[in-house]
């Protein structure tokens, strides 16, 4: 009997350790891949909205709220050398045309929700959140940015401005971009992502998008340093009526090859009248050009960027979506994190 009772106490002793791990391991899987960047005496901005949705309340420190029309993009100027925190309501989401963020250094949005009421325009309103001539870093995480279908309106835009020699480095965490909506390849371009200027290092790390049109615009046409990207899901809204490729790497001819990393990225199918070939009209550079992605299986590489490293595999990922809805936007909590900023 004493042997026995030795023995269960053995069992139950290795199955203990053995349920901490895997529970210390599913914390760690959830945890995000990066730090925000340091900051230095931060600017708070405060946004919230009034109970009749009809007002924006704009409060930076401890200075007078100022209040602004809903229907009016908000746009937040800093200094060049500014650090910043933009707190997103938290009692539900900021619905209005958009967010536009010009220089800082430093800029953070950590939870929130915001949901767009107007269409692109590119002599004006040109994503749901962008941010302009940032010198050091635009940190976004925890964010759900609904385009809400709206014409020809990007989710995410970031990049530097003319004559600027601090390029931002981007992070996008634990976010989803969704409601990215285009008529047709006629209409404006719309995109889940897109640089608008030259780029430090762009790091993805748990981000879902869904578009009718693109989804992740990564084409050189500015400068961009690197770009990294794990556990990302892109899909269309609307597979048979989808328009546009849903991951667009980059054209030959632009010159600019920046570094590319790619670890768990899965990419949607849309249904066309040619049969949907995945490796055709899905993702850019497709299969019929020269240059174009090679598919084996549920997989596409691109062997002509030599310095494009990991490879793109049919969605949806095996465990569904990386970003649920109900873990970010209001409320958000970071999971944590297990890297450098």
């Amino acid at each position: 009997m004493k042997i026995k009772y030795w023995f269960l106490r053995g069992l139950f002793f290795l199955f203990f350790i053995f349920a901490v791990a895997s529970m210390q391991s599913i914390a760690y899987a959830q945890k995000l891949s990066w730090l925000p960047p340091i900051q230095s005496n931060p600017t708070h901005i405060y946004i919230t909205i009034d109970a009749n949705k009809s007002i924006i309340n704009f409060q930076k420190n401890s200075d007078p709220i100022e209040s602004r029309p809903v229907n009016k993009q908000l746009i937040v100027t800093f200094a060049e050398n500014e650090d910043a925190i933009i707190h997103l309501p938290t009692t539900g989401p900021l619905v209005m045309p958009g967010i536009l963020v010009r220089f800082g250094h430093n800029i953070r949005v950590i939870g929130g929700h915001m949901i767009a009421t107007a269409t692109g325009d590119p002599n004006g309103i040109r994503g749901l959140l962008r941010f302009t001539g940032t010198t050091g870093s635009s940190f976004v995480e925890g964010v759900i940015l609904d385009c809400n279908e709206r014409l020809g309106l990007d989710g995410l835009l970031v990049g530097g401005v003319a004559g600027q020699t601090f390029f931002p480095d981007v992070y996008l965490q634990n976010s989803i971009i969704k409601g990215v909506y285009s008529l047709s390849t006629s209409a404006l371009h719309s995109d889940g992502f897109q640089y608008y200027g030259a780029t430090g290092v762009t790091r993805m790390d748990k981000v879902s998008v869904r578009s009718k049109y693109q989804g992740l615009f990564l084409d050189p046409q500015h400068d961009i340093h690197s770009i990294d990207l794990r556990r990302v899901d892109v899909d269309y809204i609307d597979p048979p009526n989808g328009e546009g490729y849903i991951f667009y790497l980059r054209q030959l001819e632009t010159g600019r090859r920046p570094l590319v990393f790619m670890d768990e990225v899965y990419v949607g199918r849309r249904d066309t009248q040619f049969g949907g070939e995945w490796e055709k009209y899905s993702v850019y550079p497709p299969s019929m050009l020269t240059f174009g992605g090679i598919r084996i299986g549920d997989s596409i590489t691109f062997p002509s960027f030599t310095e494009v490293v990991g490879e793109v595999k049919l969605a949806p990922p095996p465990n569904g979506p990386f970003v649920n809805e109900s873990d970010v936007g209001v409320g958000y909590v970071s999971p944590g994190y297990v890297g450098l900023p």
